[in-house]
């Protein structure tokens, strides 16, 4: 697939989305490794497709909305937010804090939902609809847990670590502390980060079995690390589990809407 045409511009919008501030010919052709003529080419196939505009001026290209306008397009239409929103709801209500719901699908696991508890201070305005950072969120570590230890860990290493300022102080660097981090979730049901993915921030997670024995997903409940002690967090795991449960009872028909 990679090699292929829709391969190429495929993995090139997901470079797009992980950039903000665009990407040039040349960071194509390097995530591609491919000749430049040859980004170009792709390059020029997505801005005729009206899913990447080009700055011509400061030679830089980016994603348009028109992919997210499909999503949540598709999002409305296939009515899943219609059957996990009211979950979501109570629980951040009960909390008083951010929950979030991510849906996995292959080895990818991406931020689907949310509702916000908190009604006043800090508020988190997460990447919803992006892909999960394995290695430094309670989503993904609770995620990773499901799987072989050889599996999860070639997962975190093909995304890789990040850049040394790129998550916050607490991020996972080494595959020995990952390792023993997923023994931990795998052993307690559930998984939690600290100030990893961002400096203030914590959360604690659990998978949603879903009803071909496979993954679901994920449920989380997120706020700042000063009220999100991880004895707080160990108090919010049975409503957590509560309603991961209501979400699995859910799953043949969220998982059957999402596969279209």
């Amino acid at each position: 697939m990679p090699g292929t045409a829709i391969g190429k511009g495929l993995h090139t919008l997901d470079l797009l989305a992980s950039e903000i501030n665009g990407v040039t010919v040349n960071d194509v052709a390097a995530h591609l490794g491919i000749p430049k003529a040859g980004a170009y080419k792709v390059l020029n196939a997505l801005v005729a497709c009206n899913v990447v505009r080009e700055d011509a001026a400061a030679g830089r290209y980016f994603l348009t909305l028109q992919l997210t306008r499909l999503g949540f397009l598709y999002l409305s239409r296939s009515g899943i937010s219609a059957v996990y929103q009211p979950i979501l709801d109570r629980l951040a209500e009960s909390t008083g804090e951010l929950v979030r719901l991510a849906l996995a699908e292959g080895d990818r696991i991406t931020w689907v939902g949310l509702a916000q508890g908190a009604k006043s201070g800090l508020r988190i305005a997460p990447d919803t609809g992006r892909d999960v950072y394995l290695h430094v969120t309670a989503t993904g570590k609770a995620w990773l847990a499901t799987f072989p230890l050889e599996h999860a860990v070639k997962l975190v290493l093909d995304r890789g670590f990040g850049e040394p300022d790129e998550f916050g102080p607490n991020a996972i660097r080494s595959i020995e502390r990952l390792i023993d981090e997923l023994k931990t979730a795998s052993k307690d049901g559930y998984a939690i980060s600290v100030d990893e993915y961002i400096a203030g921030m914590s959360a604690v997670a659990m998978v949603i079995p879903g009803y071909d024995g496979a993954p679901l997903g994920t449920l989380s409940i997120a706020g700042p690390t000063a009220r999100m002690t991880p004895s707080q967090m160990r108090k919010l795991c049975p409503q957590l589990k509560t309603a991961a449960n209501e979400l699995s009872a859910l799953s043949p028909i969220i998982a059957g809407r999402s596969a279209g």
